[in-house]
């Protein structure tokens, strides 16, 4: 698990938007979470990527933290690996979270 650094920006050109995180720290002593990395075989399934920077401790490379993965069946599954009203810090989260629903035919008024 990695923790990230205070005011990390997670970036998702998938969502057209980006998210600024709080401190998620990872301790495995006190037993924080933290947030946790994927590796995927097609990049277009990345929802939001953690620049090189933006993890601690630093990954060196640009890691993908949330996915939209499309099943074979006709489904999907959308999994950030941090609380997305975490991400905030740029007051998006709202934002971020109407396009998630609106991948699944849910729309506001």
């Amino acid at each position: 698990a990695w923790g990230n650094n205070n005011g990390a920006i997670f970036r998702s050109p998938h969502f057209a938007d980006s998210l600024k995180v709080q401190l998620l720290p990872a301790d495995v002593v006190s037993n924080l979470p933290g947030l946790r990395a994927f590796w995927v075989r097609d990049t277009s399934w990345v929802a939001a990527w953690a620049d090189p920077n933006a993890l601690a401790p630093p990954a060196g490379v640009r890691l993908p933290v949330a996915l939209d993965v499309p099943s074979p069946g006709g489904g999907r599954i959308v999994l950030f690996s941090f609380p997305l009203r975490a991400g905030n810090q740029f007051f998006t989260a709202p934002r971020v979270l109407s396009k998630v629903l609106q991948e699944f035919g849910v729309s506001g008024p």
